[in-house]
């Protein structure tokens, strides 16, 4: 929370989600481990295994991160997947896959591990970076902003930094989009103040003027 103060708030008897960050900072398979209990094998285990470097794993779903975390649907016209050393992407989407609002919005996820922090947000940046999926909106825009962003890179933040920071971001920035809708209902609203000011007050002199401007604008784009 904002104080630091850490809470105790589940028990999955299943692998975690961000189970692949405990595999990349201790170097064991906790999915092959699973695959060895159910086979009947005794476990070996370590007290001393050792905890290495600094790990990473970003959610890729299909949602809009900058509309509220609208769900996305529709089908993956382009996909490209990057392979680098320290890196891994899991999830089974291919292109031509069509995603529908019936399922979990997760599309894959992206692992990073890096010496330290620094190296690992660097990592993931120039992960998701070259990761491309084409045809939906995803959360990749959001994680290559996050790995910007200095409170982030410090890993300074709680459960409400997120909440917090796209709202701020909200605030102060309007999508261009926005802007350009802006602009053209202000020109569209001074052009018609125009024609009012300068329209004719005598019955009927509006439409002959206006005839006569459609075809003098006519006849210089013939």
């Amino acid at each position: 929370d904002p104080d630091g103060h850490f809470y105790f708030l589940e028990m999955n008897t299943r692998l975690q989600v961000e189970h692949p960050v405990t595999e990349m900072v201790s170097g064991i398979d906790l999915v092959g481990m699973q695959l060895d209990i159910a086979a009947g094998k005794k476990l070996e285990h370590d007290p001393d295994l050792p905890i290495r470097g600094w790990s990473i794993e970003f959610r890729i779903c299909a949602e809009d991160p900058y509309n509220e975390f609208c769900p996305s649907t529709g089908q993956i016209r382009a996909l490209r997947i990057p392979h680098a050393p320290f890196c891994r992407i899991d999830g089974s989407i291919r292109e031509g896959l069509e995603i529908t609002p019936y399922y979990d919005p997760l599309l894959a996820k992206a692992i990073v591990w890096g010496e330290d922090r620094d190296r690992a947000v660097n990592r993931m940046a120039a992960l998701l970076t070259r990761l491309r999926i084409g045809g939906i909106h995803t959360t990749i825009p959001l994680g290559i902003e996050l790995c910007k962003q200095d409170w982030f890179v410090a890993g300074q933040f709680d459960t409400t930094t997120l909440e917090t920071w796209l709202q701020k971001r909200k605030d102060e920035k309007l999508e261009p989009d926005t802007l350009q809708l802006i602009s053209a209902v202000i020109a569209r609203h001074a052009l018609s103040v125009t024609r009012n000011q300068t329209s004719p007050t005598t019955p009927g002199g509006g439409a002959w003027g206006d005839a006569g401007r459609n075809e003098a604008i006519g006849g210089s784009l013939s």
